[in-house]
């Protein structure tokens, strides 16, 4: 739902944030990430069969033991199938391969990027049971506070892709710097970078990310973002903190969120937003092994 910087719109639109993250196929239900290396098939748990990397295309090929095929954009795979780049619509995010599914599991490929510049990928698997496992009722936010709806302005730059550092050491997601936000936070002037997201009718929508003094302990470590649609992006004449949000490695391990820029450091306690998830998650990594 839409948030018009209201407090009881503010309410309902948290709700249903974490009604979101509690969905079968969210944010919860992820359960492995593991990396396709160059010349070598990948064998995964919970899914027969075996993942390769050809010709810069995800080939899935069945294991012809298997009782239950493995479904690729809803046709059995009964030899190897390439798994095309399109958008999963059963699960929560922006994916980035055709629906995949193996009896109640969602199997979905993302491309990443290395250090070295080199495309890499790796395949993830969502179980309904783990989100099921992992309900939460209550995810604390700060009181919303209208001091929090600061005056601000876009100015929009050409667009600029770059490799953000992510969680995962060694793994940089594809961003698109889109512009600076102008923000004046307890007397000092901040230019926030604008990381955005171009959707398939061709409309940018953008998110401030940023790190705050609360971060680690009232907060998430790694920062909280704010979105901004295509439309507040046009007219942006304020920026609202009580809109900041946690990304999905607050929830779970078994993703490549970036790391906020490095110019967007704010030196005051952002007390607005959401605080830190009712979940521990012992950081593991799974790229380049610990």
């Amino acid at each position: 739902m839409t948030y018009d910087h209201t407090e009881q719109s503010f309410q309902k639109w948290h709700a249903q944030r974490v009604t979101d993250l509690n969905a079968p196929y969210g944010w919860l239900s992820l359960v492995s990430q593991d990396w396709i290396r160059p010349n070598e098939a990948l064998r995964i748990d919970r899914v027969p069969g075996t993942w390769q990397v050809v010709n810069d295309d995800v080939v899935y090929t069945p294991d012809p033991t298997a009782t239950i095929p493995v479904y690729i954009d809803g046709k059995a795979a009964s030899g190897p199938t390439v798994v095309k780049q399109g958008y999963n619509e059963r699960a929560s995010s922006i994916g980035s391969a055709v629906d995949t599914v193996y009896g109640d599991l969602i199997v979905e490929n993302i491309t990443r990027s290395n250090e070295q510049g080199e495309r890499i990928w790796a395949i993830r698997v969502r179980d309904p049971k783990e989100s099921a496992a992992k309900q939460f009722d209550h995810l604390d936010t700060y009181p919303w506070d209208a001091d929090w709806i600061i005056p601000a302005t876009f100015e929009r730059t050409a667009e600029n892709p770059y490799g953000a550092a992510t969680v995962e050491h060694g793994v940089l997601e594809d961003s698109l710097h889109i512009g600076t936000v102008h923000v004046t936070v307890d007397g000092q002037d901040y230019a926030l970078s604008v990381s955005g997201h171009r959707h398939g009718d061709g409309s940018v929508s953008g998110i401030v990310h940023f790190r705050d003094t609360t971060n680690g302990t009232e907060t998430y470590g790694a920062g909280r973002h704010i979105p901004l649609s295509p439309e507040e992006l046009e007219s942006l004449t304020s920026l609202d903190f009580n809109a900041a949000i946690s990304f999905p490695c607050a929830f779970t391990n078994w993703v490549t969120c970036p790391l906020p820029p490095l110019g967007n450091t704010i030196a005051s306690a952002i007390t607005a937003g959401e605080k830190k998830a009712p979940i521990i998650v012992e950081r593991v990594q799974t790229y380049i092994k610990e």
